[in-house]
């Protein structure tokens, strides 16, 4: 038995962490690592960054676990931090779109092209000849089979081109033999 200077309780040395040698029981341990973190925030970012420094992988494999544990739950914090700070997600978006990071790494398109071709098109959405709502709405569409790139179009043409693509061969099949012809013995019409 060993009394916890924090909480003056005498518990067994199973309540302490590193075999009883601890100074702390294991609640008061974790609060006053919670009250050290929030009086000491800048410390503890620092002290947080080198110990990943140390171990990278096994920093990133704990990260995707715990991602992938609970996805729905990782989406909503995610969804909560980036609503709760508006002005670095703006820099963010504008950041990738200026820098054509994210088109150049996908496709292979780099920004002077990327531009070239959203000059060609009029600054436009390639099919609907609308105007893009934002950055987010622009949509760099290209052949997922061969990763050859198209142009730009806006979220809803982009969309669409997608849906036509997986039901091309259904919609064809579909418009030559419409199964109302063999039903109601309708005759072909003339071509």
């Amino acid at each position: 038995m060993k009394v916890c200077p924090r909480c003056k309780q005498s518990k067994p040395l199973s309540e302490y962490h590193k075999n009883g040698t601890d100074t702390y029981c294991k609640p008061c341990r974790l609060d006053y690592g919670r009250e050290w973190r929030q009086a000491h925030p800048d410390a503890h970012k620092a002290y947080k960054r080198a110990a990943e420094a140390k171990k990278p992988d096994q920093y990133r494999a704990a990260k995707r676990r715990r991602y992938h544990a609970d996805v729905e739950h990782s989406r909503e914090l995610q969804r909560a931090w980036a609503a709760s700070h508006p002005e670095v997600m703006k820099k963010r978006r504008r950041a990738s779109v200026e820098s054509g990071y994210t088109r150049w790494h996908r496709y292979g398109i780099s920004l002077e092209a990327s531009k070239a071709l959203m000059a060609a098109q009029d600054w436009t959405c390639a099919i609907c000849r609308g105007n893009f709502p934002s950055s987010r709405g622009t949509q760099l569409d290209h052949d997922h089979a061969t990763g050859e790139v198209r142009g730009f179009l806006c979220s809803m043409c982009n969309h669409d081109v997608a849906k036509f693509e997986r039901l091309r061969g259904k919609v064809a099949d579909y418009l030559a033999d419409p199964p109302a012809r063999s039903i109601l013995a309708m005759p072909s019409p003339p071509v």
